[in-house]
């Protein structure tokens, strides 16, 4: 995913390396145990890359600021403003890292107890077959979180020197569990926010389903800046040794 990649990249410059010591020694291309090798610098690197890295103008990734979003259908206005993701890179587990430097590919996988999505919202119209009309705060709780990143791109040569234009950042996000809270349902009426939140709660994996297209676009476009900003500037010689 995004981490292994700004790992290796972060540290492939020298005045990265003075910042992160020795917390990431690059791998050698030919180790036949390239992805463990990572692995274990990515580990190391995480705690350092969810506060931000300001030299490459990396913001802070936890909380992920994912601003508004619009997930509005035919049925449905459904707009969330000021919206952000909080403890994916807070307690989480390295479940592996894949790279493989012939097609300029990373991918990385973690597995995460929980993570929180805050904002506001608009709703107005009919969420599957249950009317809905409200504007207020909401609070989104995945449980036990599946989060996959690869990152695809394509070499070039830029001042004599090979290097990376990103062509897509590709995300999967996928809970056990979600738990849904939104305020100032109906205008206040109790027991149609109850109702609203029975259905919801109980019909999640279905509503999460419909817009997880969305979800994943959103986080596919910020994580597509974060690291287009790191391939612009980093070389692949300063990735990985040859």
């Amino acid at each position: 995913m995004l981490v292994p990649v700004l790992v290796l990249a972060a540290l492939g410059s020298a005045q990265a390396a003075a910042l992160l010591g020795d917390v990431w020694k690059p791998c050698p291309k030919a180790d036949p145990n390239l992805n463990e090798c990572m692995m274990k610098s990515v580990e190391k690197f995480l705690p350092i890359l969810k506060k931000g890295i300001p030299r490459f103008n990396i913001p802070v990734l936890d909380p992920l600021m994912l601003g508004d979003l619009d997930f509005s259908t035919n049925d449905l206005k459904m707009v969330y403003k000021d919206t952000k993701m909080s403890k994916l890179f807070t307690d989480y587990k390295v479940v592996l890292v894949e790279f493989d430097p012939e097609k300029h590919t990373m991918r990385m996988n973690l597995k995460v107890p929980e993570v929180v999505s805050e904002g506001h919202y608009e709703l107005n119209g009919k969420l599957m077959v249950m009317p809905v009309v409200g504007s207020g705060a909401f609070t989104l709780t995945y449980q036990d979180v599946n989060f996959d990143l690869t990152l695809h791109g394509k070499p070039k040569m830029k001042d004599g020197k090979p290097y990376m234009d990103l062509v897509e950042a590709k995300t999967v996000f996928t809970p056990t569990n979600l738990l849904v809270k939104v305020e100032n349902l109906f205008n206040g009426n109790k027991e149609l926010s109850d109702n609203f939140h029975k259905f919801v709660n109980e019909n999640w994996k279905d509503i999460f389903n419909e817009f997880k297209p969305k979800i994943w676009g959103s986080m596919d476009v910020f994580f597509k800046q974060v690291f287009t900003k790191i391939f612009e500037d980093v070389p692949l010689t300063e990735i990985y040794t040859y």
